[in-house]
């Protein structure tokens, strides 16, 4: 690993400025869990947020609420009274969105 970031340093970060690496005294790798934000379930926002009656938190139980949202954008189910209830996400709405089947 160590010869291949001094490969790097001198092709990439050194061009053009006069430097040469002579050697690497030490070499400190930190690694990290990563654990990326994935749609899910209906989660509870924090009260300063609901409060704000800026953010539409769609009361699904299943994992679609990617689609929930769009179809609230798409379909205009945010100008209705109760955006946030599943009555207003038919099943009919999930299979004609954009022409794809869930």
């Amino acid at each position: 690993m160590a010869s291949d970031i001094i490969v790097d340093i001198e092709t990439k970060a050194l061009i053009g400025s006069g430097f040469t690496v002579v050697g690497v005294n030490q070499i400190r790798i930190h690694v990290n869990k990563y654990n990326p934000l994935r749609g899910s379930s209906y989660v509870p926002l924090p009260m300063w947020i609901a409060n704000k009656k800026a953010c539409i938190n769609i009361k699904n139980r299943d994992t679609k609420c990617f689609k929930y949202s769009v179809l609230c954008g798409v379909l205009g189910i945010c100008d209705l009274k109760d955006p946030e209830r599943m009555s207003r996400y038919k099943e009919k709405h999930l299979a004609n969105l954009i022409g794809h089947h869930s």
